[in-house]
This record gives C-alpha cells, sequence and structure tokens, in this order.
C-alpha cells in the first residue's frame, strides 16, 4: 500500500497545480521544495512522521512537474491569426479525430504556412463534406487522420480559448493530400475509414452508424437523431469509445476465456489482452484508447502475477506514470473514465459475478445443462455493471446532468454491446472476403443494433428527463464511491465501527436473529437473479428476430414524395419492386435516413437513381446514395454547374460503369408496365433564359394513371412543354420548383389537368414556398383536399393500382 499512497501524493500534487488559480513560479516551486526537504531530512532525524514527509515530498515533486509541464505548452501565435470575421483561404492538416456536431463534422486542423511549415495555431472547421482533389476517389464524408484540406470561409476568432485560435464553417473543404502526420496512425486510419464504410454500406444508416462509432471509434456516420436519443436517454457515453468499453471488452472476453479455459495455467489472460489491443487498433489507437488499453494490461499483469487481490497499486501507478508524462490529463474525460473503468471491473466484477454463480448453481429449478451458459453469461453482464457501477458518477459531473434513465438503461444495452461489436466486425470481415453473404451475416448486427436503437428511443420518450447535476455533483461522486468502498469492505467497517455503541451492535444482533431464514432469502435471491438474467438476454432475443424481419413488398406502384429541409426527393417503386430515386434534397443525411425508411432491413437496393438539376437542393444527398447503396445505373442531367457539390457529383459518376445522359424522347421501361417518359432537358421551341429551365421533365406512366415530374421547371419551360405538343396530361402532379411564383401558370396548370397536385419544400426553405398565388390557383383547380404540401402534411405516398389512386400522409 506504500506504492499506492506515493501515487496518490504525486496525483494530488499534480491536482493541486490545476486548481490554482496562478501557476507557481520558479522561484516559489525552489522555496517549496527546499521546505521539503527541511522537512523530510527532519523526520528521518527525529525518527517520527517519515512517511508522511515523504507523501509531502512526492506531492511537491507532482506540482513541480505540472508547473514544468504547463510552462513548456505550446501557446497560440496570435501575430499570424487572421483578424475577425476575415474572408480567409487556409491550409490545414487533420491530426486529430474528425467529430460530428449539430449535423456536420468537426475538424481540428493545425494550420499550415504558406511555406508549408506550421503556422503556429489550429482551428475548428465545421463542413458538411470534403470535395477530394487528390484523384484518390474518397467519399465525400471520408474525412481521415493525415489529410490536408484547403478551407475558404469567415474566420471567427476565438480569443477566449487555447487549444484553438478560430473557427470556420463551410459547407465544403477541398481534399489536397493524405500523407502527413504518423504513417501508422495514417495506415490505421485507412483501414478504419474501410471497415467504417464497409459497414454502413451493408447496414442501415442507424445500425451502420452505430457499428461504425462502437467498432472503429467513427462517430461521424451517427445520425443526430441517434445523438440525441442517446443523451435524452442518458447513453452518450456509450457512443464514444473510452476506458468503459476497452474496460468492457477485455472483461467480456476474459469471462469467455475462463469459462472455456479455466483459471489453472494463466492462458486465460492472453485472448483478453490480444483482444483489447486489437479493439484499441481498430478504434484508431488515440492517446484515451491507448491509455486505456494500458491500464488494463496492468490490471492483466497483476492478475498474472498473482496480485490480483491487490491490483490497485499496479493500476495506479499506471495512472500516475502517464500523468508524469502528460499532466493535463488528468482532467480529461477519457483518462478518468479508462481509470475507473478498469478499477470497477478489478473490484467489483468478481464479487458481483460470485455471487450470481454460487445462486445459479445451487438453484434447484435450472436444469444442470444450462447452468454452465448462463453463467458465462452472468460473469459478461458483471464485467459491464461494474464498469456502469465505477463510471455513473463521472459521466454524470461532466455533463453537469444525471440521467434519471442512464442506469437502468446502460444496464439494458451494455450487455449485449459485444456481440453488437462482434456482429459488425463480422459483417466487416464478410463484405471484404465473400459481399454477397453480407444479409446473413449482418443479421446478429442488425437485430441487436435496432435493441439498442429501441431502448435509447424507448427512454429518450419518457416523460422525466435528465436532473440538473450543477453543483451537487462533487460531493455525488465522493458520497457514491465512498457507499461503494463500504459496501466491498462492509466486514472491515462494521468491525471498524463496533465500538460506536450499542445501536450498531443491536444491528448486528439483530442481523445474526435472521439467520436462520437465510437459506429461503438465498433462494429467493437465486431465482430473482436467474430470472432477471434470462429476461433481460430474452428481450434481445426477440429483438433479434423481430428487427430483422422485412416490410412486405408492394404489388402497387408506389411513388413517394419525401419531406426534405428544402428541395425534391422521390423514390418510385414498381409492382415488379424496381426502385427509381428521383434527385436527392439537400441534406445526405436525411436522404440516407428517408430512404432507409421506406426499404426493408438489410436491403440496399436502388436500380436507377435519377438526376434532373445541379442545383444543391435535388443533387446535395445523391452522392451518399451511390456511395451508401447498391445503385445499378444512373441518369444524369448532363447539366453542368459551377459548385463544389457538382464537381464532387462530377467526379463521382465519372467513376460509375453504368451512367446515362438524358436525352428528349428517351423512354425507360421500368418493368412491363410502368414507363417513365422524358419529355425536356432544356427549351426547344422557346428560349429561356431561367437556368431553372435546364432540368429534366418526366412522365411516369402505369395503366391509366401518370405522374408529371417537373423538376424546378419555371413558366418559361412550361410554356416550351406545351408547344412541343407532347402527352403533358397527367393524373397528378409534382409542382414544379417547390410552388414558386414563377411556375404552375394557369395554361399549364390546364394543358395538364391534373386530380392531385404535390408541392414538395421543406420548413427550412428561405425562399417562402409554396407562393401563396400557386396555393390560390391550385385550390381552385382541383379543390384544396386534394393539393398536398410535404412541409404541412410531411413525406407522402402515392400508390396506385393503374386505375385508382390512393393518398398517404405523414402527418
Amino acid at each position: 500500500m506504500k506504492l499506492l499512497r506515493a501515487t496518490i501524493a504525486f496525483t494530488f500534487g499534480i491536482a493541486a497545480e490545476q486548481a490554482l488559480s496562478a501557476t507557481p513560479t520558479a522561484l516559489e516551486i525552489v522555496v517549496a521544495l527546499v521546505a521539503v526537504f527541511g522537512i523530510v531530512a527532519t523526520a528521518i532525524y527525529a525518527r517520527r512522521h517519515f512517511t508522511l514527509a515523504i507523501l509531502l515530498l512526492f506531492a511537491v515533486v507532482g506540482l513541480s512537474r505540472a508547473v514544468l509541464v504547463n510552462d513548456q505548452a505550446p501557446h497560440i501565435a496570435w501575430g499570424e491569426v487572421p483578424r475577425n470575421e476575415a474572408r480567409v483561404e487556409l491550409e490545414g492538416l487533420l491530426l486529430s479525430e474528425p467529430t460530428p456536431s449539430n449535423g456536420r463534422t468537426r475538424l481540428r486542423l493545425q494550420v499550415m504556412a504558406p511555406d508549408s511549415s506550421a503556422a503556429g495555431y489550429s482551428i475548428d472547421v465545421y463542413t458538411e463534406r470534403l470535395h477530394d482533389l487528390t484523384d484518390s476517389s474518397r467519399r465525400s464524408n471520408d474525412f481521415r487522420y493525415g489529410d490536408a484540406y484547403r478551407v475558404s470561409g469567415r474566420f471567427v476568432l476565438t480569443t477566449g480559448r487555447q487549444d484553438i485560435a478560430g473557427l470556420i464553417s463551410t459547407s465544403s473543404v477541398e481534399l489536397v493530400g493524405s500523407t502527413n502526420g504518423s504513417a501508422v496512425r495514417s495506415r490505421i486510419a485507412e483501414l478504419r475509414s474501410d471497415i467504417s464504410y464497409s459497414i454502413t454500406d451493408a447496414l442501415d444508416s442507424s445500425t451502420g452508424g452505430l457499428a461504425a462509432a462502437l467498432l472503429v471509434g467513427d462517430r461521424t456516420k451517427l445520425s443526430e437523431e441517434t445523438i440525441d436519443n442517446f443523451r435524452a436517454s442518458g447513453l452518450s457515453h456509450v457512443l464514444a469509445i473510452s476506458g468503459l468499453h476497452i474496460a468492457m471488452i477485455g472483461g467480456i472476453i476474459m469471462a469467455i476465456s475462463v469459462w472455456i479455459l479455466g483459471r489453472q495455467r494463466q492462458l486465460y489472460l492472453l485472448a483478453p489482452g490480444l483482444g483489447v489491443w486489437v479493439y484499441a487498433v481498430l478504434a484508431g489507437l488515440t492517446p484515451s484508447v491507448t491509455r486505456a488499453a494500458i491500464m488494463f494490461s496492468v490490471y492483466l499483469l497483476a492478475r498474472l502475477l498473482g496480485r490480483q487481490r491487490s491490483v490497485l497499486p499496479p493500476l495506479a501507478l499506471a495512472g500516475a506514470i502517464m500523468l508524469a508524462i502528460n499532466p493535463p490529463i488528468l482532467q480529461s474525460i477519457s483518462f478518468q473514465l479508462s481509470f475507473a473503468a478498469v478499477l470497477g471491473i478489478a473490484l467489483l466484477s468478481a464479487r458481483i459475478a460470485g455471487r450470481a454463480s454460487d445462486s445459479i448453481q445451487t438453484s434447484t429449478r435450472l436444469p444442470t445443462f444450462i447452468k454452465r451458459p448462463i453463467t458465462g453469461i452472468v460473469y459478461g453482464m458483471s464485467v459491464s455493471l461494474a464498469a456502469t457501477i465505477a463510471t455513473a458518477p463521472l459521466v454524470a459531473f461532466h455533463f453537469g446532468q444525471i440521467p434519471i434513465w442512464g442506469i437502468p438503461s446502460t444496464l439494458l444495452i451494455v450487455p449485449v454491446l459485444p456481440l453488437f461489436i462482434a456482429g459488425s466486425l463480422l459483417v466487416a470481415i464478410v463484405g471484404a472476403v465473400a459481399e454477397q453473404t453480407i444479409p446473413v451475416a449482418g443479421i446478429l448486427s442488425h437485430g441487436i443494433g435496432n435493441y439498442i436503437s429501441f431502448v435509447a428511443n424507448l427512454f429518450a420518450g419518457l416523460p422525466i428527463g435528465p436532473v440538473n447535476a450543477v453543483g451537487w455533483s462533487i460531493p455525488l461522486i465522493f458520497g457514491w464511491y465512498a457507499a461503494v468502498l463500504i459496501a466491498i469492505n462492509r466486514r472491515a467497517f462494521s468491525d471498524s465501527t463496533s465500538s460506536m455503541g450499542e445501536i450498531i451492535r443491536s444491528f448486528r444482533v439483530a442481523g445474526r436473529s435472521a439467520g436462520t431464514s437465510s437459506g429461503q432469502t438465498h433462494a429467493l435471491d437465486s431465482r430473482r437473479y436467474t430470472y432477471s438474467v434470462v429476461a433481460i438476454w430474452a428481450v434481445a432475443a426477440i429483438s433479434l428476430a423481430g428487427f430483422v424481419v422485412s416490410s412486405p413488398t408492394s404489388s402497387e406502384l408506389t411513388v413517394t414524395f419525401f419531406e426534405t429541409n428544402r428541395g425534391d426527393m422521390i423514390l418510385v417503386e414498381t409492382p415488379s419492386g424496381v426502385r427509381m430515386l428521383v434527385d436527392g434534397g439537400d441534406d445526405p443525411d436525411l436522404t440516407v435516413r428517408n430512404i432507409e425508411s421506406v426499404l426493408p432491413p438489410l436491403d440496399r437496393r436502388i436500380d436507377l437513381v435519377l438526376s434532373t438539376h445541379p442545383d444543391a437542393d435535388h443533387l446535395g444527398g445523391l452522392q451518399h446514395v451511390v456511395e451508401r447503396f447498391e445503385v445499378q445505373t444512373i441518369i444524369d442531367s448532363g447539366v453542368p454547374h459551377n459548385s463544389n457539390i457538382y464537381e464532387s457529383w462530377a467526379q463521382l459518376i465519372r467513376t460509375e460503369p453504368d451512367v446515362v445522359v438524358t436525352d428528349v424522347g428517351m423512354v425507360i421501361a421500368l418493368d412491363a408496365e410502368v414507363v417513365l417518359s422524358i419529355l425536356q432537358t432544356q427549351c426547344v421551341v422557346v428560349e429561356c433564359s431561367n437556368f431553372n429551365d435546364e432540368g429534366v421533365v418526366a412522365r411516369l406512366e402505369y395503366g391509366e394513371i401518370s405522374l408529371l415530374l417537373t423538376g424546378d421547371v419555371t413558366s418559361g419551360g412550361e410554356f416550351d412543354l406545351i408547344q412541343t405538343g407532347q402527352l403533358i396530361k397527367s393524373t397528378v402532379l409534382k409542382v414544379g420548383h417547390h410552388g414558386s411564383r414563377t411556375s404552375t401558370t394557369q395554361a399549364f396548370l390546364d394543358a395538364v389537368d391534373p386530380a392531385l397536385a404535390i408541392v414538395t419544400t421543406g420548413i427550412k426553405n428561405q425562399f417562402g414556398h409554396p407562393h401563396e398565388d400557386v396555393i390560390e390557383r391550385l385550390n381552385e383547380q382541383l379543390s384544396p383536399e386534394n393539393v398536398y404540401v410535404t412541409r404541412d402534411n410531411g413525406t407522402l405516398t402515392v400508390t396506385t393500382d393503374g386505375e385508382r389512386v390512393w393518398v398517404s400522409a405523414e402527418r
């Protein structure tokens, strides 16, 4: 325990330096050291209080080390930083992990000077996509460690922070290089990217995003809805790989290894050691993950040397060494979670599992053949429970609130996380070896992933939200850990307090008198624990079966007009199952979620993608679709546009084998009964000056029912369509240009003569579409009950059997 006391004193010194309002000067440090050495010498001479003097010395050494590192810390070269609100173009290196932030990705870039040297400051860039200038076929959201980016935008100064000099928010950044930083970390980043996309391409966006986050630490694939639900349900800590995950994975592998190999030759320690480091590599060997892996390795070493009952001193030593190397990590959430999780597993998991195992083995209600598997499950759950107990107060402290449902939701999710991670790894491996078998390999991950999302959504929707923990969370931490320590050492605590009087003794006597019924109580506890374990895993098994059931296919033609932030997004599915996506809206993540909301699980097939117009509100989500789904053929408008989004799209389709450019008169037989006719790609009879008229207008026919898809056509294009004499009369009209005042003239309405009209526009449309004049014309022509607006009605589905039409609205 001497080692433990020394490390605590050293850590206390580091904490004291970080708590001081002003850093001690060199003179003050020298005076303190001289005074402490004097105290130590006096203690040695007097042979009294020697231990206390040595601990004081360790505390001052810790304080001195923290001061030294603080003085050597890099400072921002403010003279090189652009002025506030300036329009700038900068190049910088990404030397840390990209992270999601309010629907965008945050990149912390080390800015480079024109001579390619470091400019002496870093910035945070918030962006949606990259534009690849290196011809590396990089996907639009594939941000990696070691990348060099060119960024243009308005620079916002952040003088109150020491880690970054400013912020830039921009829709896209340009990738200009990818071989910077550590070669090892760059190679790992490439491997992680391949695994991440292999998973997200095989699974739906919700499950794939979770799998990428938990297997390789890529949280950029998580949707905002998922992040919000996990935050509201107290599960935010589950999404970021930390000491909790490392300790949980290692602990559960160790439990399985013990179950298979036994404890005789210590061989059971090999599997968790290798497993933890493989997982750390997959997670990118980030500093936080590496620290957690080191701590768990120290724990395994202590068990190997027969020191598992005194694992606290070596763990404390490992933490002290890390603090000596980098004192500021004491305030790091990941460091604290790593230490607490490993310590919790070391001190609590064996106790929890031992009591539960005894209850299971002595149970007379369970068949003998099932006791061993249940015992293995219990050992795995005990690891999760121990890590959760140890980290819960830290999670509450750092997030400033205590989620009421955090502990129950965590206990429902954490036991299945190793299975989910293992299933995700299986999907990644199968995707690299035998892609056609991914639907089978993905059943486990898909089922458990949907179960995890279900739990998060369930607790997020409960009426009682998180409790504010600001101001009393520090006492809570001390109280929590004090209660845990008392529970662990309750016998010693009881002995040490036996002299407190008759009250304590009376409780102990009462406890002894209750011993006659202890056998019945033990049996009751055994049954309750066993039933709880079986119930939890039964829920997971039922969810696995339920969530992988595919949606029934329709025998009719269905056309879904999705609600987007702004723009067009239409999915056509024919009676034979052929799927065509017309445009992709403006938000790539929302586009993917919209498609997955109507596709069966694990089904990634889209037969055709039609791009009608190069504006961002039509093209913005299509690149994600081509990258994430199995697209057979791309039909492009052929209209060029001067934008980064279009340049990325053009670069992408140059690499695709099946790309067709639309032309007037083109007829596409989607199946034996459904036909798509291209009526217009630009004005041919009259001269149209509006760029919106340089787009595709198409007519979809099935039996006696037809739908006119008008894109962004304006009055000029509408007049041109009428003049060409083509058949434009249609049952359903997709109103042109989102209901803009420049579209849907009375002459055009008379020529089309629709029975239904659908306006595709969203709440983020900055132009106020649809215009009241257009809605008035539509209401007069069709009656208000036959006019639908996605902004008001949500996603709309038009279904037809070729003779009749049904419309279903989301709201």
